[in-house]
């Protein structure tokens, strides 16, 4: 019988000593990347939790990658939530606009926008080097204006 805690110190440096990231390590990336838990990918990868603990806390190499493939995600949703950001904000401005919108959806519409732009962690924090977020600025300033 094997003791356990050998088994999972040979599973912790198994490719820790060449600086390599070793083949379980290369699925357990995006595993954990994308929000897994270590007992969830331990289990699919029949490891040990604590052996993934050991790789994200000790092995450089793939903290580091673990840490890129994380920035990665986040970069690649933020600019997801841009893309789409300009559109609701469309179909807001379309809805108030639209005198075939019931009142009830005009007023709705209208509360976002006046929730958005008095909300001072969104339109009052604008990085002037994003394009859709100040264009989505630029829009609600046009609709202050014009309700004036």
């Amino acid at each position: 019988m094997i003791d356990t805690e050998i088994t999972t110190e040979i599973e912790a440096s198994d490719g820790a000593e060449s600086g390599a990231i070793n083949a379980k390590q290369m699925i357990a990336l995006p595993m954990l990347a994308a929000g897994r838990s270590y007992k969830d990918v331990a289990a699919e990868l029949g490891i040990s939790a604590g052996t993934i603990r050991n790789w994200v806390s000790g092995h450089v190499p793939f903290k580091s990658e673990l840490a890129r493939l994380r920035r990665d995600l986040y970069l690649e949703s933020t600019e997801m939530l841009r893309a789409i950001a300009l559109d609701a904000t469309q179909a807001l401005r379309n809805v108030i606009v639209d005198p075939e919108s019931s009142a009830r959806d005009r007023v709705s519409a209208a509360r976002v926008v006046l929730q958005f732009t008095h909300d001072k962690t969104t339109v009052h924090h604008v990085n002037s080097d994003d394009a859709a977020a100040a264009s989505i600025a630029n829009i609600l300033k046009d609709w202050k204006h014009e309700a004036v």
